[in-house]
């Protein structure tokens, strides 16, 4: 799995509502799931974190812990050959870290490569990642962030 990224798409300018560590902390996650090692990765997730994926996904949950973000990765690294996730920007809503990112897989049987899109939003508390939700669109993102009280 591996993350292509402009560091300037990593940039705070148009994110007001968050802070610069905020987002470096998350950037830390897209740099950890594309390595094989999840040590760098779990460095940055709360022990406790809730990874929610797209509702359309085939094995689509909720997954707990450092456990479950392991078990969501081998899924991954079961099904692709390669996974490689471009962020296409970086933006702040209701305190949430949204990244919209262009995915391309190659899948481990078929060997056939797919691109698509997909949005993740994440939470940072304390210095730490405690919550990824994965969204189909930034638009879909947008909307369920916004409606939260």
């Amino acid at each position: 799995m591996t993350l292509t990224s402009a560091s300037s798409r990593w940039c705070r300018s148009r994110l007001a509502g968050v802070s610069q560590e905020d987002i470096d902390l998350v950037a830390r996650v897209f740099t950890g799931m594309r390595n094989a090692g999840l040590d760098a990765l779990f460095d940055v997730l709360d022990p406790d974190i809730v990874w929610v994926t797209a509702e359309d996904e085939p094995e689509a949950g909720t997954f707990h812990g450092h456990e479950g973000v392991r078990h969501l990765r081998q899924q991954t690294l079961d099904s692709f050959e390669d996974f490689r996730l471009e962020p296409e920007e970086v933006l702040e809503v209701a305190g949430w870290v949204v990244v919209p990112a262009r995915a391309v897989v190659r899948g481990r049987t078929s060997g056939i490569e797919t691109e698509f899109r997909e949005t993740y939003a994440a939470r940072v508390r304390d210095g730490l990642v405690v919550e990824v939700r994965e969204y189909r669109t930034k638009e879909q993102a947008l909307r369920a962030l916004e409606a939260e009280p």
